[in-house]
């Protein structure tokens, strides 16, 4: 049986050509060889009647930006690579090297966390492939009809299944991010990087608990708190280059006590402390805010719109669940418009996933070990009715501790607590399947 992810990313087959199209196509070629070759024959005789002269013309192209003058010229800006301090490969974006890893799952894995990049995906998760004892690992599958691959995880213990990013323990990873096949993140109470695609990892000194991290245009951007006891102070931004290591606090984003949360699509937007920020024109500028009265409960950005999207308390508390209703914004967070009173409830859970595949359609839930089966709600109206998601996605015990959105029509899942499955859907929810990652 082939490997539900591979929907997400299979390409269509071409359409078969009109009949004689090929012997078109060849006697054009034949004739175009023809017409190249008398043209060669006038052009060597032309070099050999100029001498040095035709050498110099060409010495004056290459200087002037011939590709291979400017492979071989010792003043020309040579490509990017990475010291040996930080045990980074001199290996191009575009792939790797050779697969790293086992093309074997690792045992008893049970997935934390899930992210693709240009039709890679990763997973992180932990196994008992260490002597019988846990230990952080991740997966990695390179695109359809590829098998998974075992990578080296972070050295590093996850954290618990359906604590908080706020109640997360100090230098453990829950979640996992790429921004190239080379270059990825993992954090949680520590930051942790690769340069080489998973065969390393390196601690960052961003002294705190990671809150959250998203990329865009090849800059990571991570979210840190002073956290103790669930509640976080000092929560600020600091981003680095996705090829390095330099990590920096954000200018113009000052520290807030709060939450912290990141979110990229076509836009961008962000929760530092109590203050909603958007992504425009290349930097984080103040947004209006979001709810009347409090902070939004989780922000998300369009996967494929450039509409943002926050959740607002309605004020309509119940016995342990609240009432909440949408918020979108199509103006970079600078003025925001709410959608109809909506009927969505959410438990009291240390921890909500919110992701918004389109315009239209999002998908929100809680991870919540209290409440029994809290299931995936979606809106398929821009959050003017939130259902429960059906089609094959079925219910799980502490709820789900992850949904995300590749493009508008492909979703990834993972429930609270792990049992080694993925779930994906290739057409925007309406249907799901599961990938067994458990191993043997």
């Amino acid at each position: 049986m082939s490997d539900p992810l591979d929907r997400i990313f299979s390409r269509p087959e071409p359409l078969a050509p009109p009949q004689g199209h090929f012997d078109t196509i060849s006697r054009r070629a034949k004739g175009r060889k023809m017409r190249q070759a008398g043209v060669v024959c006038a052009a060597f005789v032309l070099v050999a009647g100029v001498g040095t002269a035709g050498a110099a013309v060409l010495h004056n192209r290459a200087n002037s930006g011939d590709a291979t003058a400017l492979a071989t010229n010792p003043s020309s800006p040579r490509p990017q690579t990475f010291s040996e301090k930080s045990a980074t490969p001199r290996a191009t974006d575009s792939g790797l090297q050779k697969p790293v890893g086992s093309a074997k799952l690792p045992t008893g894995f049970k997935p934390y966390s899930v992210t693709t990049v240009a039709a890679t995906t990763y997973v992180l998760g932990d196994s008992t492939n260490c002597g019988g004892k846990k230990c952080t690992v991740m997966v990695r599958k390179e695109g359809p009809g590829q098998p998974w691959r075992t990578v080296p995880g972070p050295q590093a213990p996850t954290a618990a299944a359906t604590a908080a990013p706020e109640q997360t323990e100090q230098d453990t990873v829950r979640e996992v991010r790429f921004a190239t096949q080379l270059h990825g993140f993992a954090y949680g109470g520590g930051l942790y990087s690769t340069h080489n695609g998973g065969a390393s990892w390196h601690k960052q000194p961003v002294g705190g608990t990671v809150l959250d991290l998203a990329i865009k245009d090849g800059t990571a951007y991570a979210l840190v708190g002073q956290c103790d006891s669930g509640t976080c102070s000092q929560v600020a931004m600091w981003s680095s280059a996705t090829r390095q290591d330099d990590w920096q606090q954000v200018s113009g984003v000052p520290a807030g006590s709060g939450s912290g949360e990141l979110s990229f699509g076509r836009g961008g937007v962000a929760l530092v402390g109590k203050q909603v920020y958007a992504f425009r024109d290349g930097a984080w500028k103040a947004a209006a805010a979001p709810c009347d009265s409090d902070q939004p409960r989780s922000i998300a950005a369009s996967a494929a719109a450039s509409r943002l999207f926050a959740i607002c308390p309605s004020g309509d508390a119940g016995a342990g669940n609240a009432s909440y209703t949408t918020v979108y914004s199509d103006d970079s967070g600078r003025s925001w418009q709410q959608q109809k009173a909506s009927a969505l409830r959410l438990s009291n859970a240390p921890q909500t996933t919110f992701t918004s595949a389109s315009s239209t359609v999002l998908l929100v839930g809680d991870a919540d070990p209290s409440i029994g089966e809290p299931r995936l709600q979606v809106s398929r109206d821009g959050g003017d009715t939130f259902h429960t998601v059906a089609g094959g996605l079925p219910d799980r015990t502490g709820g789900w501790r992850y949904v995300g959105a590749i493009d508008a029509q492909s979703l990834v899942a993972l429930p609270a607590q792990a049992d080694g499955n993925l779930f994906t859907s290739s057409d925007a929810g309406e249907d799901w399947s599961a990938t067994d990652l458990s191993g043997p």
